[in-house]
């Protein structure tokens, strides 16, 4: 009850603050475990997505934002679920597991932090356990920006994709986690049509770690 109520006053604030346009709600399954993937921009990413669909999505978010206590309580109300960024965090990754075992729809923005350049960071290999382990289809998504008062913000969705044969046969388990987080990244620059900048950041970047 608490998710829809607020999901109702996100949607009004979203359109009040913003000039918002999103299309492809419906490529998000109605049923079953799916990872709904996008590049982050702002703390209003997962409020604009939760309010592109009428599909409950549970959020993984720095532990950072639970430092407030109400908030945190609000948070968590809402099914959001707390990630330490820059080091594995196995109880965040346990909390996806379960949901997805459950059937539920993850929101997972895998560059782990917000680009305030709105330039692409590189996939960290946090999602591409998350894939290997679970098989769950990923639905990318796609915004464009600026954030800025009554400015255009974008949502794309994508059709729900199987990355998960991603990278070479026979890698080390790091790399083909790695394989498959910028195999998601590449969904996601390409519904944005800029598959080549994600490319080139693949070609030239070192290694990542799990993040938010």
């Amino acid at each position: 009850m608490l998710y829809w109520l607020l999901w109702g006053v996100a949607h009004i604030l979203a359109r009040i603050l913003y000039r918002v346009s999103y299309s492809g709600g419906q490529n998000i399954p109605r049923k079953g475990p799916v990872l709904v993937c996008a590049n982050h921009l702002s703390w209003w990413d997962p409020v604009i997505l939760a309010a592109a669909t009428r599909r409950r999505i549970y959020f993984m978010g720095k532990v950072d934002l639970w430092d407030n206590r109400v908030f945190g309580l609000l948070l968590s109300g809402v099914g959001a679920f707390p990630v330490k960024r820059g080091e594995p965090d196995r109880k965040s990754l346990r909390r996806a597991l379960e949901l997805l075992e459950q059937g539920r729809a993850v929101g997972i923005f895998p560059e782990g932090t917000r680009s305030k350049t709105g330039t692409f960071k590189r996939g960290e290999p946090g999602i591409g356990l998350l894939v290997l382990r679970t098989g769950a289809q990923v639905v990318p998504a796609h915004f464009t920006g600026p954030y800025r008062f009554r400015g255009p913000v974008r949502l794309v969705i994508g059709r729900p994709v199987d990355v998960s044969r991603a990278g070479a046969e026979g890698v080390a388990a790091h790399d083909k986690r790695q394989a498959v987080a910028d195999a998601v990244m590449a969904e996601i620059a390409a519904l944005g049509g800029r598959t080549d900048e994600y490319g080139s950041l693949r070609g030239s970047h070192g290694q990542a770690c799990l993040g938010s």
